[in-house]
């Protein structure tokens, strides 16, 4: 990140000789969130984050150079203290496509809130459970037109960096019992399995009218890893990351019918070129290797415009759908639930905008219902207020309920430039 910072002086002048042109833009933001309930039962039950991220571009003819520096600090926990830029791309693009090398976040399919496409970046689970942000890959990514409809993407990243994951003083510290014994996560959050090995992924994509078709392969280390219980060397029981490889088909059909928008993303994830990863005692069914799977995410959404004057008001669901049932062998997201949200942008000169979305399993009781107000102040400085309702379900071992009551309010203060 300091080099790309220390290049910017040598880029502006460059740009005056050689007709370039450099972009820079600015966030930053300061957000205080607070956990509502249990809070005697933990050491870290609050946070409060300073982020700034610059985003420079230098565009020369056919070459493009961009890097987004990124710092973010918690006054509370200096585990979350992050550094890394969200991107460091050198692009070269010309009518028969692009190739750029680098620092990249990949977006595969189209689904909100969680997408089962997106294998090709880490989530920083360590910086916010619920929300987590994508983490840059250091990737060669080459796109070649056939047309002007179809376009054929190569994406390689030689690379393996493992997933940072909550640490054990926080709230979603990863730990539990099997029968009476306490287990907790290894300190060392120790990487087992074929983690080295190369991530490839390769898409082809269709456009028709009113219709997008794109096909998926992924084959690589899952981003997310799994848990084996182990024995440490004190002779304590521990649940050891491990990362193993998948070899993912996917589809994502993209549809416009008029002001509606309809999407499906599925993906069906093959594990059956790894060891089974047998646990040290009996737990759930022996093994921590999660069977091969398919997830399938239809969804929808429709923006209706000049409601009571000026007021758009956008209408989105989805339906996750998953062929494993919850346990900690599958830790995933949404295998059988709805989602809906409503956002209302009231045009007004405060910008005023109100998003409420909720989720529900439709197997138990687990539910999670999302709130936030958002305003501008003046000009580009904006405030927004929000927070996360979380029902848990009893002895359900999913990123909801597996741990203890984690709802949350939070306020955020940002400008950009």
């Amino acid at each position: 990140m300091r080099k790309s910072i220390f290049m910017l002086p040598v880029l502006l002048l460059l740009s005056g000789s050689l007709g370039a042109k450099v972009k820079i833009s600015n966030h930053t933001s300061f957000e205080t969130r607070h956990f509502v309930f249990d809070r005697n039962q933990h050491p870290i039950n609050h946070s409060e984050t300073f982020e700034t991220e610059f985003d420079i571009e230098y565009k020369n003819n056919n070459w493009q150079f961009s890097v987004k520096p990124r710092f973010a600090v918690d006054a509370v926990n200096i585990d979350r203290l992050r550094y890394i830029p969200n991107e460091a791309v050198i692009h070269f693009g010309d009518n028969w496509g692009f190739i750029e090398a680098g620092l990249l976040i990949h977006k595969w399919g189209n689904s909100p809130l969680y997408n089962p496409l997106d294998v090709l970046n880490r989530h920083d689970l360590e910086f916010n459970f619920f929300e987590a942000p994508a983490l840059s890959e250091l990737s060669l990514h080459l796109r070649k037109f056939f047309g002007e409809r179809t376009f054929f993407d190569f994406v390689i990243e030689p690379l393996f960096i493992k997933t940072p994951l909550p640490e054990l003083n926080t709230r979603f510290n990863i730990q539990g019992r099997a029968g009476f014994i306490p287990f907790s996560l290894d300190d060392q959050i120790s990487a087992l399995g074929n983690s080295k090995e190369v991530s490839i992924g390769v898409s082809l994509k269709q456009e028709f009218d009113p219709l997008n078709l794109t096909l998926y392969y992924f084959h690589g280390p899952d981003k997310t890893p799994g848990f084996q219980l182990t024995i440490d060397n004190t002779g304590a029981l521990r649940l050891t990351p491990f990362y193993y490889v998948i070899d993912m088909l996917g589809s994502s059909i993209a549809a416009n019918l008029g002001q509606w928008h309809l999407n499906l993303d599925v993906a069906a994830k093959i594990t059956k070129s790894n060891g089974p990863f047998a646990h040290v005692v009996a737990y759930e069914d022996g093994f921590a290797l999660p069977k091969s799977y398919l997830q399938y995410v239809p969804s929808f959404d429709r923006t209706f415009t000049g409601l009571m004057g000026n007021t758009d008001l956008t209408i989105m669901g989805a339906y996750y759908g998953d062929t494993e049932g919850a346990s900690l062998k599958n830790f995933r997201p949404f295998q059988n639930d709805l989602f809906a949200s409503i956002r209302a942008d009231f045009n007004d000169t405060h910008q005023n905008t109100l998003n409420l979305g909720l989720t529900k399993d439709l197997s138990n009781t687990e539910l999670a219902i999302m709130a936030e107000w958002q305003m501008r102040l003046y000009r580009e400085l904006k405030i927004a207020a929000g927070g996360i309702y979380v029902h848990q379900a009893q002895n359900l071992n999913t990123p909801i309920s597996f741990f203890d009551n984690n709802s949350q309010v939070y306020t955020k203060i940002s400008y950009s430039f």
